[in-house]
């Protein structure tokens, strides 16, 4: 049988054009929410409850991921959800307090997560089994452009004048983040599902009974758990270093989100199709352990250049997990059902960040305050180091997963070949120049 090729169609160019803009409204805003919060005068604690309640927002999927198995209608449940998160761009610019804030961020995470599980259905239902690693690449790089060129223009507009306490750019920035979200929604109703002869009647009761039979599901489910745990934990912190100890800027937030972009933008097409050659497993234990460099990083820095260098290795581990994850998930859940398990995994993966972020900020809080004499730099520090050690040991766990892919080669070949390559290309280098400098003398 030939292997089908993915081609812009009408129906994937609207996926294209949908999450482009849709990144775009997300990039000119998201990555400021954080520092937006801690010049608005936020605690540890108060941060922590923000992340916390962001990320428990999650489990309302089970519902939804069930409605959208069940009643099939995708696009208006995307539709519906992408319009309310736009139009709540529009409060939140006007917010005084962190209080004002964390509670517009928060309904607008729940919200958000009306459509997390049917669009991920959507888009799983567009893929075949084999290019399911290029294919996630490929859409999410859409996405990445608009996201490194709207956070880079907002970064250096918003930088102008943020620090008067009046936020006068933050307010133009999300109004017109609203308005691409909004255009973005529209251009979802475009979309044609491909799942609708989906239709089924099992009850959510049934669906639940399924996925304890899917031992694959349950284990990577409870692995993800676990280190989400862990890797939450500083979430509500990273801010508070960059503010109170780096003195970082608007601009220098922006600079740090484009560089992890952009470094995710060039090496997501190249793991993609590693994705669909040496499978899912390798990558998801490289991407996932990789990331107690950054904890680290917080603990050691000194100044705004480290934190640049450790987003730009961040960048590349982000797209080994953001790919191959979603691709094992496919190959774990059953079609009909795929709403709802991608909800029970993301309600889960929810209840987790929250448990990691509310303890982040508020054992840091305590620490500082019990034993550290109200040296919060130095609690932070120790909420850093427990949140490497586990981000590494659960990360390293996912070596007992089980490939479900029927992998054409290994992670170790082509890393060889790939090494090869280099060791060809710089004798090849070597061999120019050494001519050249015959040729001179």
């Amino acid at each position: 049988m030939a292997k089908k090729s993915y081609s812009f169609s009408s129906g994937t160019l609207l996926v294209h054009t949908r999450q482009f803009l849709l990144a775009l409204s997300n990039g000119l805003s998201n990555p400021f929410m954080n520092v937006y919060a801690v010049m608005l005068g936020a605690t540890p604690s108060e941060m922590s409850i923000f992340r916390a309640v962001s990320n428990i927002s999650g489990v309302t999927q089970i519902v939804f991921g069930f409605l959208s198995d069940k009643l099939r209608n995708r696009i208006l449940i995307i539709f519906i959800s992408g319009v309310i998160s736009s139009i709540l761009w529009i409060p939140i610019s006007f917010c005084n307090t962190p209080t004002q804030l964390i509670v517009l961020l928060s309904l607008q995470a729940f919200v958000n997560a009306m459509s997390a599980p049917a669009w991920a259905s959507l888009i799983g239902d567009m893929m075949p089994q084999e290019q399911r690693g290029h294919i996630t690449a490929v859409i999410n790089t859409s996405a990445a452009i608009g996201s490194i060129l709207a956070t880079l223009v907002s970064g250096f507009f918003i930088n102008l004048n943020s620090l008067n306490g009046t936020f006068i750019e933050l307010k133009v920035v999300l109004m017109i983040s609203a308005l691409l979200g909004i255009v973005a929604s529209i251009v979802t109703l475009k979309i044609e599902s491909k799942g609708k002869e989906l239709y089924n009647k099992i009850s959510i009761t049934e669906a639940l009974v399924d996925m304890k039979k899917q031992r694959d599901f349950l284990l990577f489910t409870t692995l993800t758990f676990f280190f989400s745990y862990f890797q939450s934990i500083p979430w509500p912190l990273f801010a508070i270093t960059q503010v109170k100890v780096l003195n970082i800027t608007m601009l220098q937030v922006a600079y740090m989100t484009v560089i992890n972009s952009a470094f995710a933008l060039i090496f997501r097409p190249i793991v993609g199709k590693l994705v669909d050659k040496v499978g899912r497993k390798t990558l998801i234990v490289v991407g996932r352990s990789g990331i107690f460099i950054v904890p680290l990083t917080y603990i050691v820095a000194t100044d705004i250049k480290q934190l640049y260098i450790m987003n730009a290795f961040l960048g590349v581990m982000a797209v080994f997990s953001e790919i191959a994850v979603f691709a094992y998930l496919l190959d774990i859940t059953p079609k009909n059902l795929r709403s709802s398990y991608m909800a029970v995994y993301n309600a889960s993966l929810a209840v987790s960040t929250f448990l990691g972020s509310i303890s982040g900020g508020l054992f840091a809080d305590f620490i500082s305050q019990s034993f550290l004499r109200g040296n919060l730099v130095e609690s932070i520090n120790i909420m850093y180091f427990v949140s490497m050690v586990g981000r590494l040991l659960f990360g390293l766990s996912f070596i007992s997963i089980k490939e479900r892919y029927d992998k054409k080669t290994t992670f170790s070949k082509e890393l060889n070949e790939f090494l090869s390559y280099v060791e060809r290309k710089a004798s090849e280098i070597e061999l120019e120049e050494k001519s050249e400098y015959e040729e001179i003398f």
